[in-house]
């Protein structure tokens, strides 16, 4: 998870008991890297630490990294979590440049104007560390709809290219300029 340590905006506490849920009931032995700092960084460490061992090992805080490409070309896969509304999550931008499937919650607003109703990753319960433990358990254990999302990544991230970009708002100019100027009185 790369973001910043504010809650509720972003939600490092779903994904510890996510984290817990893979190992305990699934008996995954994953790494849990948070990339990035801020004012609630301690809390999460101290909440992490409550955790057994077994679990907490697992669990690692990498602070703010300039070179955050090299864990996103390493990761098998990006999770994110909020709470609150997103706007336009750009490390979900950037997973998709990584072909990263991607397991986010479905906060009010931006993860599921990126990746739709399950389309281009997998969408989880805000709050709900048992749903996005479910769905990361069946992104790293099902070999063909892994390969499926980082294909349906390279698709999505088309959408997010500036010269796409350009084009849509050069459209939009043209329809305001074109109803302006043949508007009738």
């Amino acid at each position: 998870m790369v973001s910043r340590f504010k809650y509720p905006h972003k939600d490092h506490y779903t994904v510890c008991d996510a984290m817990e849920e893979l190992i305990n009931s699934y008996g995954l032995n994953l790494n849990l890297l948070f990339i990035g700092d801020g004012p609630e960084e301690d809390k999460v460490k101290e909440y992490v630490t409550k955790k057994s061992d077994r679990v907490s090992s697992h669990i690692h805080f990498l602070g703010a990294r300039s070179d955050v490409q090299n864990y996103y070309s390493a990761a098998k896969l990006l999770v994110h979590a909020s709470v609150a509304g997103e706007g336009l999550p750009t490390v979900m931008i950037e997973a998709l440049s990584y072909n990263l499937p991607m397991v986010v919650t479905d906060s009010k607003v931006g993860p599921r104007e990126i990746i739709g109703n399950d389309e281009y990753g997998l969408l989880c319960k805000v709050q709900d560390p048992k749903d996005m433990a479910k769905k990361i358990h069946m992104l790293v254990t099902d070999d063909s709809m892994y390969r499926e999302y980082q294909k349906r990544s390279v698709e999505r991230l088309q959408a997010f290219k500036p010269e796409t970009i350009k084009t849509q708002l050069s459209d939009v100019l043209d329809d305001a300029i074109s109803n302006v100027g043949g508007g009738t009185m």
